[in-house]
């Protein structure tokens, strides 16, 4: 899937223009925080194992960390998530 096919709209990014520059100015969660809690290990989860999503689409997606994702993935975080659709993508 490429990544025009996500929803930059819904996640308050312009369509075109310098994407990854709205990217890069996107607040991270701050040093201490865990930004992913277990519904959105569950959106992770339906992305990557339903919609068949790499886990960087999921990621940006989810405005997560990739390496969270992995995580969530392999079952090392949340290990009890089950897949939920993402809204807006059921």
């Amino acid at each position: 899937m490429a990544c025009q096919n996500l929803a930059w709209p819904a996640l308050g990014f312009k369509v075109g223009g310098s994407l990854l520059s709205q990217i890069r100015n996107t607040p991270m969660a701050k040093k201490g925080q865990f930004p992913c809690d277990y519904n959105k290990a569950c959106h992770v989860l339906w992305a990557v194992l339903v919609k068949r999503w790499t886990m960087t689409e999921a990621a940006i997606e989810c405005r997560l960390n990739v390496g969270t994702v992995s995580h969530v993935c392999h079952g090392e975080r949340f290990p009890s998530a089950y897949p939920v659709p993402l809204p807006g993508f059921e």
